[in-house]
This record gives C-alpha cells, structure tokens and sequence, in this order.
C-alpha cells in the first residue's frame, strides 16, 4: 500500500463516487468524507492552494533563559533597552516604554550574548540544530536596525557557543569565544571587524575545565581572561599565539567553581567563587591582591562592574552594591520564590535581576522588585485562550494567566504536579486544568477559588475541552479514553460516562458546534467521531460530515490535508488551531516551526508561511479570542511567543 507520494508529501487518493479521501501516514490509511459543499465546487485535494493573505510578526516572547545560561542580560544605554534571550530569539525590552524588539535570525536556541564597547553592536552565539540550518554560529549584528553584520564560524563550530566578549578597546576588533562541546572545549580569538566578508580566526587553544565566562582587559586588549571549573586562567595574544597563565589562589586553594568575573577600568579583574568570596586579581598578574571573604554566603554567581559601582548576586538570594574599593553600599533580598540570580544588568537607577527561574526583575534603591518577564522551567504544553478577553494560560508546574495586552501576568499558581492541559468556559468564568497524574481542577478564572478537584483515570490528560454550550466537558487522557461530565448552572461536574474506541492515546478533539458530536485524533493517526451525551461512537462517520465543528484542533482531519510536510510521520505537527473567523489555521510542529495557512488546509499542498523563534517542539498553537493575535508554546525551550495577525486590509492596531 502506498503512503508517500512522488513528490514527498504523504500520498492522497480521491474517489469522487464514494465521495472519500484518503491519506497515508506511514502506510496507514485516514478516510475522509468530501461534504457536500466541496462536492459541489468540484473539490480536488490535489489541485492548487493559496497562500494565506495574512501574516504574523513577533510582538512579545514571554520568557528568559536563566535555568542554564548566566550572565546574558545588559541594558544598553543608547537605546534605554534590556538584552536578554530565550528559545532563538534576542529581545531588546525597553525599559521606559514597556515595549519589545525582536532579533529572530537565529536558527536554534541562543547560549551567549556580548555587547560591543559601542553599546550598540551585539554578538549572539547559537547552539547547533536538528535541522540542515541550524549549524552553531555566530551573528554580529546592530541593536538598533536589526541588521546583520557578520556571521562567523558557521559550519565550523561543532556544539554550541557558551561564551563570548568583545575587546573593550581599540574598537572592540577582537571577539573571543567559548565552544562548551565536551571534551573538546576551545577558546578562540576573532578578528571580526575586518573590511572583507571573511571574518580572521586568529588563534586558538583547548580549554581543559568548563569555562563559563571570558571577559577581556579594559586597558590592553591582547589581553583577557576565563573562569569556570575549578580555574581562571589569564590569556595573552602574542604574535599570533594565545600563551596562558594559571591564576595562582595560594594557600586558599582553589575553589570548585569560579562562577563570575568583571574588570575594573584600570584593567584589574574581579571575581566572585563557589565560597562567596570576592577576589581581586593583581593588576597585570595571575596572583590574588586581595580577598573579601564571605562577601555572600554561598557561591556568588554573578556581577557588574561599571566606573564606580560593584554589584553582585548570589545563592543566599542577595544583591549587593559595593563601590569600587570593595565597601558594602547596600544590599537587598530576593523573594524566594523568584529563584536565583543568573545576571545583573543596571541602568543607573534600577537593578534588573535574571534567574534560574527563567524570570528577569526589577527594582529601584528601596524598592520592591516588579516583573519585567515571567517563565517557566520545565517542558511546556499547556495553553488556553479566553473566550471573550485578551487573555490565555499557560503553564508547566505554574500555571500563569496572562493578560496578553499589558503583557504581564494576571496570576500565578503553583498546582505543585506538572501540568498538561487547560481549557476556558465559554463565558470564561471557569478554568479546567488536567495534569500528569490524571487529576483535574476547576478554578474560578478572576478569584484563583478552586471550586471542583477531581480525577478521571490515573494517566496524563492530554486534552480538555467544554462544549459550546457550556453544559459539558470533555477530557481526553493518555489512558485511551475520553471522559464526559455535565457541567450544571452551580458548576458542578457530573460524570456522565467515557468514550471507549481509541487505541492510543487522547491528543486532540473538538466538539460540534451544537454540542452534540465529539472528533478525536489519538497518538495511532486515528480519526474518531462520538455521540457525546451518549458516550459512543460513531462508527459510520458519513454521518457525521456535514457536522460544523466549533473549534478545530485535530490535526488529523480533511480540513488538515495540507498541514503535513514532505517525509513526516503522525507525531510531527503537535497543535494546530482555527481562526475564529475561519480563515486561516496555524500549526506547530516538531522542527520548532509557526506555519499560517489558508482555512480549510485540504488541498494535499497547502501554501503556507514559516516563522521561526522557537528552538524546540512547538508544543501548542491558539488563536486570541478576536483573531488578532496568535500564542505559541516552545516545549522544551519554554518560551511563549505572541504573534500579530496582521494583513493588508487590516485595521486592527496592535499593542
């Protein structure tokens, strides 16, 4: 039996007489009955598609990538904006305006960032990719236009770039970099702002110990430093050659992590250890001048040094501002919850912490920290859209409800079990959220009130969906099964019963517009149709093909033809949704992708449009509730991406 067609995409039959389609997916067949409608405009699931008149552009990445990075957050003065990253994406946030830019080049998840003494030229490091294009490299680009300057090393780095740092003088021409690919780590010295297009690696050498830093002199640039496991090493470029010297801590000893370094503008370094203490290095030398001990208690992990200020940040949760000599100004606790300080930006007036949380915050002199951007942690698949607000959820262990036009976090809760699915009411008055375990809860979406906590099996519920009408509810689990309550005018849910037929497990389902049928994809490329009230299936679906679906979701369908790629199997697009006003159906896919399509997708070859940013799985894809905007979930990147619809005849302003 055949499943792939000549030309790559999965293989598509049309029997006009019987009025069904089929579709291969890894030699098995899906069949889809041709409604009536399409018979009488001569459908052809073959025939020729149209692009989507549409496109998206990034207005906010929800986010930071704090949990395994450091020190990848600065303010840049000229433009008042916070550089940071997550996923494959720069943002440039503007402090004073409450407002985002985009970088989106990249080709998978950003590692490094350095800022060129100039303030406005920014270097971003990358790790390498599943995908042909996404080779570790480097881009060179400008902060203010968005251009690319330079992009080296491409097809020459091997895993991923941890680490870089321009030359503080002399034009900043130097860029050194830290390829982490274990156990071949490398330091290398870049030439970069050269006149020709091919950029000059001057020299290299091995770096036996993880390095998480490198950071040049600020008086001689041929000369500069690393730190990490167990060392700081001082590096000097001579004729050409990179010769290094061990920092010698004496009768200290060394400590087991270096975790941060900085250099004053008299060329001297600074750093901060595994032991909380503050070292300074002497001028010119690999020697400690001096050491403030126990200046945290704990690891400092992290610092900024600019002119007369010293700010440091460590695992007891406290940001110290010293001056120059060392001399405690003031210091301020981090809540507990915000988790631990990764980098320190400052802009003058205002401190701005990244953590391991994967959240970045604020805060002035005796002032308490407010959000600038709230992440989470670990692989994310849950998202919901309110019905009638600017407003969705999502979440891993905790959950947030975001308000998508302020771009800040209505609530946050903490179901302390990992998270899997959620769902609005249609009056958006309740939440439904099914978890790992296979319990669900109900919360009351402006109180956080939990008014209903039950369980439907003991497997992750992979879907829940209310119907139309409000009156029902439905969760699909991994246990094969979807679970039908009533849902009462009180908000009490009644089990109803469950639908048996699957034979994998619950991915997707929709209901009827009148909320009478149910269609469900499992993880076995199934298409199912139900009696819902009933609990049972429908084993003739012609029945059911002239039925108006209140939502589409199921990835597996007619009306989804065309979502699937050339050589893909039934587990690559993980999401898919329709616009309100059906226009138009976005999908998210296993390469770390955002594709637009035209609505319905049931042409075999479905134009569309790509959009990058992710560098994960692209767990999840819905439409805001006017269609102006869309909302992606990376998985394992746990960045959350707001997209603009925008098209030529739109009017909408956006935010």
């Amino acid at each position: 039996m055949p499943n792939v067609a000549k030309n790559g995409f999965p293989d598509v039959q049309y029997d006009p007489d019987k009025g069904t389609v089929k579709q291969f997916l890894r030699g098995r067949p899906l069949v889809y009955f041709v409604p009536e409608e399409l018979k009488d405009k001569k459908y052809n699931p073959k025939g020729k598609s149209r692009m989507p008149k549409a496109w998206l552009t990034p207005e906010w990445v929800y986010g930071y990538r704090g949990k395994d990075c450091r020190n990848n957050m600065i303010y840049l003065e000229p433009s008042g904006e916070l550089a940071y990253f997550v996923a494959a994406v720069v943002v440039l946030y503007h402090v004073e305006e409450n407002t985002q830019r985009c970088y989106m080049e990249h080709t998978d998840g950003v590692k490094s960032l350095a800022v060129h003494p100039d303030n406005i030229t920014i270097a971003t490091g990358q790790s390498v990719g599943t995908n042909d294009d996404a080779k570790a490299h480097i881009r060179i680009w400008n902060s203010q236009t968005l251009e690319t300057l330079r992009i080296i090393g491409y097809g020459e780095f091997q895993r991923q770039i941890s680490c870089l740092a321009f030359s503080q003088i002399d034009d900043g021409q130097f860029l050194a970099v830290i390829e982490n690919s274990d156990p071949h780590r490398t330091l290398s010295l870049w030439n970069w702002n050269t006149q020709s297009e091919q950029q000059t690696k001057i020299a290299t050498t091995r770096c036996p110990e993880e390095v998480l830093n490198v950071s040049f002199s600020k008086k001689d640039s041929n000369i500069f430093i690393t730190t990490g496991k167990q060392h700081i090493n001082f590096f000097t470029l001579q004729d050409g050659v990179i010769k290094k010297r061990m920092g010698i801590f004496g009768n200290r000893g060394r400590p087991k992590y270096v975790y941060c370094c900085a250099c004053f503008d008299n060329g001297q370094f600074i750093t901060g250890d595994y032991y909380g203490n503050l070292i300074l290095w002497k001028q010119g030398g690999n020697t400690v001048e001096r050491q403030f001990q126990d200046a945290h208690k704990g690891p400092i992990f992290t610092m900024f040094v600019k002119e007369d200020i010293v700010l440091t940040g460590g695992k007891d949760g406290i940001i110290k501002r010293w001056n120059n000599r060392l001399e405690l100004i003031h210091e301020v606790k981090i809540p507990s919850e915000y988790g631990k300080p990764r980098s320190i930006a400052w802009n003058g007036s205002q401190i701005f912490i990244g953590t391991n949380q994967n959240n970045i915050y604020r805060s002035g002199i005796n002032e308490t920290w407010a959000e600038v951007t709230q992440g989470q942690t670990e692989e994310l698949w849950t998202l919901a859209s309110h019905p009638i607000a600017p407003v969705f959820l999502a979440g891993d262990k905790t959950t947030y409800l975001i308000d998508a036009k302020a771009h800040s976090t209505k609530w946050k809760m903490n179901l302390e079990e990992k998270v899997q699915s959620a769902t609005f009411s249609p009056t958006g008055e309740l939440i439904v959220i099914g978890t790992e375990s296979g319990k669900w809860k109900s919360i009351q979406t402006d109180t956080k009130e939990i008014i209903a906590d039950d369980k439907s099996g003991d497997k992750p519920l992979q879907v829940v969906r209310f119907s139309p009408c409000g009156n029902y509810l439905a969760i699909g689990s991994k246990d094969n099964l979807i679970y039908i309550y009533e849902v009462s005018k009180s908000n009490k849910f009644t089990k109803m019963g469950k639908c048996e037929g699957h034979s994998s497990s619950i991915n997707h389902l929709d209901w009827s517009a009148d909320s009478q049928y149910i269609q469900s994809n499992s993880g076995d490329y199934e298409l199912l149709f139900w009696q819902a009230q009933q609990c049972k299936q429908i084993l003739t679906p012609s029945e059911v093909s002239e039925v108006k679906w209140s939502t589409h979701t199921c990835v597996l369908s007619l009306y989804t033809l065309g979502i699937w790629p050339r050589g893909v199997d039934g587990t690559d697009i993980n999401s898919c949704a329709r616009s309100g006003n059906h226009n138009y159906i976005a999908t998210g896919d296993d390469f770390g992708k955002v594709k637009l399509f035209k609505y319905p997708a049931h042409i075999q070859i479905a134009e569309h449009k790509v959009y990058g940013g992710h560098c994960s799985h692209v767990t999840n894809v819905t439409f805001l509730h006017n269609d102006t905007h869309l909302i992606s979930t990376g998985g394992k990147d746990t960045a959350v991406i707001q997209w603009a619809v925008e098209s030529s005849s739109s009017t909408t302003t956006h935010n």
